[in-house]
């Protein structure tokens, strides 16, 4: 049924705000603003953008068509760590708005205070450095440096992660620099290729061994691993089927934990166990190993095939968010979204580890959740299985606190964290009702659309439509009679006034 007022009202209108939810202390981010304007020609607009209540930035606008739209780029620094909050606001001197509502939204920001700076050391060009670069850059959680092995001459200590690309090579051993890796107990991703000296790698007495008698190499394409359990990957294996190989010394492989193993070897159609991409922990320090040279042919051939990078960009990215993550996993897990729309139930999940790293739900969790006027309002978690989860329900637009605390033994564990509720713009940006949609979407799913005069014809075709047809739905439960315990009451009582009477009476 077509209701609701069609005809176009005079305003102007936030329709989409881009930004990055992540960023970090110190860096200038990009935020798109989308802004439309309906029969506003010849006035103008100001864009204001603001933190915390002060205006950072303003662009006009001057409206040159009945229906205008325009996107604007600004760039912002992000000075405080914590949570930010951002406002873009529309104003017009010379017209009155039918529909202020969203002329203003809000956005947030979380700003960290540090990014996880990698280094990458090479023994020569390769084009799988810039690989590397691209995809490690493309991240605002992490800053690469990279430098020539020969010509490094910066503190180890200050990187979160190492990547060894074809080093120690046959010109260069690290001599002076493995030690000092090993020293301040940094993670590794060693990447093998034909500048790699197979015999220096092996001296280092890491989880890869490659016995090579001649220095030969193999085209060997990725072979998927469904047992792989170290992180989730979005592809399968199919997904490689078309990849061109890559160059792996020949020799053998010795075997390693199918959990930790990415991919094992595929050498001329003949799936093997030689690891290709996989992950190893020793004294509390994880490393990766790449096993082949040749990622830059990925790179090139999935744009080609797919035009983008999203799986290299997902091995490279994952892999390193692997190695510098905490390997000590916290006993007391909260899981919840930064934000979250106001029509939606706020639902909390939690995970609870024993010194086993088993999960356990078996004593109670609770958690207050703290608004911004300091009002605490407690709940405890329900258990599910293993886990724990609670429904708050809806709350009001704001920024809210959460403390969350469980006795393990005699431990207290504690977890704190803030989330948004945020208002939810999307009945404001359409006022207009749009006929033509509603058309649409009746005509491909083999229906009408009427119109309010037409109620009689809507009737006529319900009552002579054959697939709609009254139904009896009728449910049996089988129910035991223990159950029923007025039954028993009863049952009781009569046995009991029947003793008493027959004892009254003298029959007994």
């Amino acid at each position: 049924m077509a209701l609701g007022d069609t005809q176009s009202v005079k305003g102007m209108a936030i329709r989409q705000i881009e930004y990055n939810k992540v960023t970090f202390k110190g860096n200038r981010f990009p935020v798109a603003v989308s802004v439309s304007a309906n029969d506003m020609l010849g006035e103008n607009i100001e864009v204001e953008i603001y933190h915390n209540h002060n205006k950072l930035n303003t662009q006009a606008l001057p409206v040159d068509s009945k229906n205008y739209f325009k996107k604007l780029n600004f760039q912002l620094d992000a000075d405080s760590t914590g949570i930010n909050d951002y406002s873009v606001r529309l104003l017009s001197k010379n017209s009155l708005d039918a529909n202020p509502a969203n002329n203003e939204q809000h956005f947030y920001i979380e700003v960290n205070e540090n990014q996880k700076k990698i280094l990458l050391l090479y023994n020569g060009q390769h084009p799988d450095i810039s690989v590397f670069q691209h995809h490690i850059e493309s991240n605002q959680a992490y800053r690469l440096e990279k430098f020539e092995a020969s010509r490094f001459a910066d503190a180890i200590v200050k990187y979160d992660l190492i990547i060894l690309y074809q080093l120690p090579s046959k010109a260069n051993y690290l001599d002076n620099l493995l030690p000092q890796i090993k020293k301040v107990e940094k993670p590794i991703l060693f990447v093998i290729g034909q500048q790699t000296s197979v015999m220096a790698f092996n001296n280092l007495k890491t989880a890869l061994q490659i016995g090579q008698n001649k220095e030969l190499y193999n085209e060997v394409v990725p072979l998927f691993n469904k047992n792989f359990n170290l992180f989730h990957a979005t592809f399968e294996n199919s997904s490689f089927e078309n990849f061109p190989p890559l160059q792996v010394p020949f020799g053998s492989f010795n075997e390693v934990p199918a959990g930790s193993c990415l991919f094992y070897q595929k050498i001329e159609r003949i799936n093997t166990s030689n690891p290709l991409w996989f992950f190893a922990e020793s004294d509390n320090i994880r490393y990766g190993f790449i096993a082949g040279e040749g990622l830059w042919k990925w790179y090139l051939t999935e744009y080609f095939q797919n035009s983008n990078h999203a799986i290299t960009n997902e091995l490279v990215l994952k892999t390193i968010q692997y190695l510098t993550s905490n390997n000590r996993k916290e006993p007391l897990v909260i899981e919840i979204p930064l934000v979250m729309d106001q029509q939606k139930p706020i639902l909390f999940n939690a995970k609870l580890y024993n010194a086993s790293d088993e999960l356990i739900n078996d004593p109670d969790l609770l958690i207050d959740v703290l608004d911004e006027k300091g009002n605490v309002y407690p709940y405890q978690f329900q258990k599910s299985e293993e886990t724990y989860f609670i429904n708050i329900g809806n709350l009001p637009v704001g920024i809210y606190k959460f403390q969350a605390r469980v006795r393990l033994g005699d431990e207290l564990l504690k977890r704190e964290g803030k989330f948004i509720v945020q208002e939810s713009m999307i009945e404001h940006n359409g006022l207009v009702a749009d006929h033509q949609l509603l058309y649409t979407l009746a005509n491909e799913h083999s229906g009408q659309m009427y119109f309010p005069n037409q109620w009689n014809k809507l009737t006529e075709n319900i009552l002579k439509n054959n697939q709609i047809k009254p139904k009896i739905i009728s449910e049996r439960q089988f129910i035991d009679l223990i159950q029923f315990k007025w039954i028993f009451i009863v049952l009781l009582s009569l046995l009991s006034l029947e003793w008493f009477l027959r004892k009254y009476w003298g029959t007994i």
